[in-house]
């Protein structure tokens, strides 16, 4: 029987991860409300993570992505604008999933796969700044 490469990876990178941290780039840029909160990605685990270009310490994949879209100098005004982007993308692949489109299918941005949306539906349901699930008063 052959195996995927989702069997072969750690289940650390198979199965959500609901106690993850926030990326601190995408939650800051989300609390002075230039990205959408269903933005904000979590923190991918341990050295899984990369480091932000503007050397602030670990970001997400999506928030690597918009450093590499500012690399390649496509026109866009500042990382705020950037991250927009690539946020817009993730969410389209979130509810497409293995639909090329955009930066997806430049190769900038990863896909999503069948599943993704669910999994950071519940990492989001989980976080006490989400919206949905901060008591009133907090955020």
């Amino acid at each position: 029987m052959a195996t995927t490469k989702a069997k072969k990876r750690p289940a650390s990178m198979r199965e959500p991860n609901l106690e993850a941290e926030p990326c601190p780039r995408c939650l800051g840029l989300a609390r002075e409300g230039k990205l959408r909160l269903e933005c904000v990605m979590p923190l991918p685990p341990g050295a899984m993570a990369p480091l932000a270009v503007d050397r602030s310490g670990k970001c997400c994949f999506d928030c690597a992505a918009a450093d590499t879209v500012m690399r390649f100098n496509m026109g866009v005004p500042g990382f705020g604008a950037a991250r927009i982007a690539v946020g817009n993308d993730r969410q389209e692949q979130f509810r497409l999933p293995g639909v090329p489109l955009g930066l997806v299918k430049a190769g900038l941005v990863r896909p999503s796969k069948a599943g993704d949306l669910e999994r950071h539906l519940a990492w989001l349901g989980r976080q006490p700044w989400w919206r949905g699930t901060a008591p009133e008063g907090e955020e």
